[in-house]
C-alpha cells in the first residue's frame, strides 16, 4: 500500500456530516460520512482506502471507505464513540493492512480482505455502514 492524493471532497453538508467523494477532479457517485479528508492509501490492486472524519474533536467519528479502480463503493467502516475525541495515527502498513491508533492508546488493524463475506464482529465503537451485506474491510483491535 502507499499513499496518494488523488481524493479531494466537495459538496460538505456541515450539518449532517456528510460530503461528496472527488477522485481525480471527477465526483463520485456516492456520499460519504465525513467532512475532513485525513489519509488516502492505494492498494495494489489500484482500489484506495480513504480516511475521513467529522472534524469534532470532542466527539470525533472516523469512516473509511473502499473505493474500486474503476470509482465504485466497495466497503465501509466507521467508529466513534460519545464524548470520546479521536485523533488518527497511521502507524504501519502492509500490502493489504493499516495498523492505527485512534481512541487514545488503542491500537486496530483494518486488513482488506480478497473476498467479500458475511462478517458480524468489530470492536466496540465500530461498525458497519450496511449490515446486512459482504464485506472485505475487517477491524480487530490489537492487545498492548
Amino acid at each position: 500500500m502507499r499513499e496518494v492524493r488523488r481524493f479531494s471532497l466537495a459538496g460538505l453538508d456541515s450539518e449532517r456530516g456528510t460530503s461528496r467523494l472527488v477522485r481525480d477532479g471527477k465526483a463520485l457517485g456516492f456520499t460519504v460520512e465525513g467532512l475532513l479528508l485525513e489519509e488516502q492509501l492505494e492498494l495494489e490492486d489500484g482500489s484506495c482506502l480513504v480516511w475521513l472524519t467529522q472534524d469534532c474533536p470532542f466527539e470525533e467519528l472516523l469512516s473509511v471507505y473502499l473505493v474500486g479502480r474503476e470509482g465504485q463503493l466497495l466497503d465501509s467502516v466507521s467508529a466513534g464513540m460519545p464524548y470520546a475525541p479521536g485523533i488518527l495515527s497511521i502507524r504501519t502498513v502492509g500490502p493489504d493492512w493499516v495498523e492505527f491508533g485512534f481512541f487514545g492508546d488503542a491500537s486496530y488493524r483494518l486488513q482488506v480482505e480478497p473476498l467479500a463475506r458475511f462478517r458480524r464482529w468489530l470492536p466496540v465503537g465500530w461498525r458497519y455502514h450496511r449490515w446486512l451485506a459482504r464485506h472485505r474491510l475487517t477491524v480487530n483491535k490489537l492487545r498492548p
